[in-house]
């Protein structure tokens, strides 16, 4: 949905890996894009290699192994993802993880000014924090925190 909107990202941040579809197809679809996917568990990594296809990291693919919530909090993110794709969830397909104000604010945080977010639709339940770090329009572009621009 959010290529409705941002037909050009440069960066494109995937947090949580799953079977790395989202992640192959902006990959293989988006070649003016860089894209960096954050996954904590390093199994779910070497299986989307060996049984899913995941291409190696290169100079547009970094696969990182860490946690989504470091990688949201560091200042050196900030303002830097065109697109955000938010799809975590725990060892046992439980989510969403890290359902905190804190994370939403740190998600948009790592947005560019014009920057788009994607959550998966189990973070409805916090709908109301959501709105309070993005526009709420619909559109999924961001308002407000690091390197917005003022109307």
């Amino acid at each position: 949905m959010w290529m409705l909107f941002h037909e050009q990202p440069r960066h494109i941040v995937q947090l949580g890996l799953g079977s790395a579809a989202l992640t192959k197809f902006c990959y293989h679809r988006l070649p003016q894009a860089r894209v960096t996917a954050i996954e904590l568990n390093p199994n779910v990594i070497g299986i989307c290699g060996a049984q899913f296809a995941l291409p190696p990291n290169d100079a547009r693919l970094d696969v990182r192994e860490m946690n989504a919530l470091d990688f949201v909090m560091d200042p050196a993110n900030h303002n830097s993802a065109d697109i955000l794709q938010v799809d975590l969830y725990d060892e046992e397909a439980r989510g969403p993880v890290l359902d905190t104000p804190e994370f939403y604010q740190a998600c948009a945080d790592c947005l560019t000014a014009d920057g788009g977010r994607h959550h998966d639709h189990q973070c409805i339940r916090r709908l109301s924090e959501l709105r309070q770090e993005f526009a709420g329009d619909g559109t999924g572009v961001r308002r407000g925190g690091v390197g917005a621009r003022n109307p």
